[in-house]
């Protein structure tokens, strides 16, 4: 920054995942039906229009007029993997909130030893000074406000969970929670993994306190 004279070192990483999820990605059956991924990855979306078939048709054919979808993935979109989001309890929690961020990009500063607290089987480089700050950057799918604290949703298009995908995922979403936290100031009450074809919500806290 201008002026800073702090010596200030960094290493920016940018990352999709981590290195050891690479080979897992291999192994894992990424979404085929485009459409779904879209209409509810978009921040444009109108999540109140989801949670009603009338309000479901209404809103394809408002993303098919504005260019989003095109005319043969209207007709050929998945209506029952759409409904069970907008009439499921998470979609409910997400519209009633008074503050709600979608496809929000964001970046941070991570010491070594917080990866290691967070996310001990991140590769961290062997040459790594402990002084260093490693830049992470990623986009938060959805959070929202409930009862003073943040909601982290991540969208996943998967078609099965085996426990190590869960693992990775977790080790993904702790990153998320550390950095949403830190920049608003606010905590990270629950993490939700929502699985699109299916519709199952996996909650991280549960889960860690069940092992």
């Amino acid at each position: 920054l201008p002026g800073d004279k702090t010596d200030f070192k960094a290493r920016i990483i940018i990352i999709f995942f981590f290195e050891e999820s690479r080979q897992l990605l291999l192994q894992v059956s990424l979404l085929a039906q485009i459409p779904l991924h879209k209409t509810l990855f978009r921040a444009q979306t109108d999540l109140t229009k989801l949670m009603t078939q009338e309000g479901r048709i209404s809103e394809l054919d408002r993303m098919c007029a504005r260019g989003i979808l095109t005319r043969a993935e209207r007709d050929a979109f998945p209506m029952r993997q759409l409904a069970v989001f907008g009439e499921s309890p998470l979609c409910r929690r997400m519209t009633a909130s008074d503050r709600l961020l979608r496809e929000a990009p964001f970046i941070r500063a991570f010491t070594p030893a917080e990866l290691r607290r967070l996310v001990p089987q991140y590769p961290l480089p062997e040459d790594m000074d402990e002084q260093e700050n490693i830049m992470i950057q990623g986009v938060l799918d959805a959070a929202f406000l409930e009862n003073g604290a943040w909601v982290l949703v991540d969208y996943k298009t998967d078609r099965h969970f085996p426990e190590e995908v869960v693992n990775m995922y977790c080790r993904q979403l702790a990153l998320y929670k550390e950095a949403l936290s830190q920049i608003t100031q606010i905590p990270v009450k629950e993490e939700i993994l929502y699985a699109v074809r299916s519709g199952q919500e996996i909650r991280f806290e549960e889960r860690k306190g069940n092992t």
